[in-house]
């Protein structure tokens, strides 16, 4: 990789593609700044997957400094209830890690939390890769949430691979391997987690993801390579299913049909 990426700008220049709380470093700034501009190019140059719209990248290291940038962008939306959601979700996390961190795409804005996310160069690309495509995910309709996820799971371990870095580590498991071990023995299906509230319905929502980017997966090695994902969001249209079939020469129905016999099946293709 060159040490020094060609810079990116928003589609309009004047909306800033990085906002900082004050209390991340100079040296932090620009190893956030290098990161996402290799993430961007590479999602450009070897997929075509460009944006649509403007996205801001907001990092920050001090938790009160990020909830205060947070319920800023929201305005009127950062209700009590949806702020308490938020701090939950970081609670959630820092007992799963022991850090306190996060992560999320949410609108117009990319937003990251946590010193070691910004230290740890897998963790930095992990985080970006994954909330990036969702921010290219965006369109006018509804998509099965399992594939929203699951997809950009399967994005973040292109960008992993490509960057050379290990797919599998302590955060996550990326992997194909890894996330069939991780499934194993599981009943859940992707028809069940079409809907968000379903998804994190889930006892573990972790197989959500797992499971989604195995159908993610699936799809890539079967029914038209990474490209098709890429062409399955870049349409816009009123019925996610024709799309669907659309891009991969595939009914969700049959498609469903198909992966349950390959999950069944131990993950074994014939």
């Amino acid at each position: 990789m060159p040490e020094q990426p060609e810079p990116v700008t928003n589609i309009d220049p004047d909306v800033p593609l990085f906002i900082f709380g004050d209390e991340v470093t100079e040296e932090q700034k620009e190893k956030i700044r290098n990161t996402t501009y290799r993430i961007i190019h590479f999602y450009a140059d070897e997929y075509g997957v460009t944006l649509r719209k403007n996205v801001t990248f907001h990092a920050y290291v001090d938790y009160e400094n990020f909830l205060e940038g947070y319920t800023e962008f929201h305005g009127e939306g950062a209700t009590p209830e949806f702020l308490q959601w938020v701090r939950d979700s970081i609670e959630e996390e820092r007992r799963i890690t022991g850090r306190v961190s996060w992560g999320t795409f949410d609108g117009d804005g990319i937003f990251f939390l946590g010193s070691h996310i910004i230290e740890n160069t897998r963790n930095l690309i992990h985080l970006i890769a994954h909330e990036y495509f969702h921010a290219y995910q965006t369109t006018d309709h509804e998509r099965p949430y399992w594939f929203i996820e699951g997809s950009a799971r399967y994005a973040e371990a292109l960008a992993l691979e490509y960057f050379g870095q290990p797919l599998d580590g302590p955060t996550g498991y990326y992997s194909k391997q890894a996330e069939i071990n991780y499934v194993r023995g599981s009943d859940q299906s992707l028809e069940a987690i079409e809907l968000n509230d379903d998804f994190f319905a889930l006892d573990d929502s972790h197989v959500g993801y797992v499971l989604g980017r195995l159908g993610a997966e699936y799809l890539v090695d079967h029914y038209g390579g990474f490209e098709a994902i890429v062409e399955f969001y870049r349409d816009y249209g009123s019925n996610w299913e024709d799309l669907f079939e659309e891009a991969f020469g595939i009914s969700i129905n049959e498609f469903y049909r198909e992966f349950g016999e390959y999950q069944s099946g131990g993950f074994q293709s014939n």
